[in-house]
């Protein structure tokens, strides 16, 4: 049943089949449907913390929207959402936490 009301939230990009979903496939529902239209809003949605993080951070990747990084809560994938925008911006390495992979940023970004 679950699978049903994904399959077909995605088909139809309509997230609010997602809603009807039993709780235990909505979270990867919302995160389908987020995928296929490109709405970060929906991630925003799911209740899973890390899974809600990587789906912003997928978003971030596919739309070029740093701001979309600020909301995600877990530092590791946080610092990789800002290491994957340094590539359209470098000054995006400086809001890097970890000083390793801030470095390793600066580094990556100084060999373009």
């Amino acid at each position: 049943k679950g699978q049903c009301y994904a399959t077909s939230a995605v088909k139809t990009g309509d997230a609010t089949l997602c809603d009807r979903a039993p709780s235990d496939v909505r979270d990867r529902c919302y995160s389908a449907v987020a995928q296929k239209t490109g709405g970060a809003s929906l991630c925003e949605k799911i209740q899973r913390a890390d899974d809600r993080d990587n789906c912003l951070a997928n978003q971030a990747s596919r739309s070029g929207d740093v701001k979309l990084c600020v909301a995600i809560g877990n530092v590791s994938i946080r610092d990789n959402c800002y290491m994957n925008q340094a590539y359209r911006d470098p000054a995006h390495c400086a809001k890097i936490s970890s000083v390793p992979m801030r470095e390793d940023c600066q580094r990556n970004v100084m060999r373009r």
